[in-house]
């Protein structure tokens, strides 16, 4: 048993790259910046999170060969990007209204973080729509 090193190779390898990347950069901002009283906050820092961690045990079960070449495999892979992706979008988006709704009124002086976080998570999930369309085209 080998590594397999094709589950990184290529277009859509190098996006789960970046998608994995811009995903811990949201999840690390968030954490520090989002206000856990707030629910469109607080929802798009833990669909971050799951987001993160299953596309990481996608991606280390694919490199250890553990996820073979069947096609449901594959046809899951790619619809959990896609509806993750589209999760994220929605959670993006209500995180940025959020922020923009509350201001920069607080004493936390967070709100450019949050800002980045909302429209970083809102590029990630872009990206993972279109690696679950191109996976499916695959």
């Amino acid at each position: 048993m080998g590594f397999d090193t094709a589950v990184f190779s290529g277009p859509n390898g190098s996006l789960r790259l970046f998608t994995l990347v811009l995903g811990a950069i949201v999840v690390g901002i968030t954490a520090d910046s989002y206000y856990k009283n707030i629910q469109e906050e607080e929802f798009f820092f833990w669909t971050s999170v799951v987001l993160l961690i299953v596309s990481a045990i996608l991606a280390v079960a694919g490199f250890l060969g553990i996820i073979g070449d069947a096609i449901f495999v594959k046809k899951a892979d790619s619809a959990f990007h896609v509806i993750g992706g589209l999760v994220v979008l929605v959670a993006g988006v209500l995180m940025l209204v959020s922020v923009i709704k509350i201001g920069d009124n607080s004493t936390t002086g967070k709100y450019v973080e949050r800002i980045a976080a909302g429209a970083i998570g809102i590029i990630n999930a872009l990206i993972y729509c279109s690696l679950g369309w191109n996976m499916c085209r695959t």
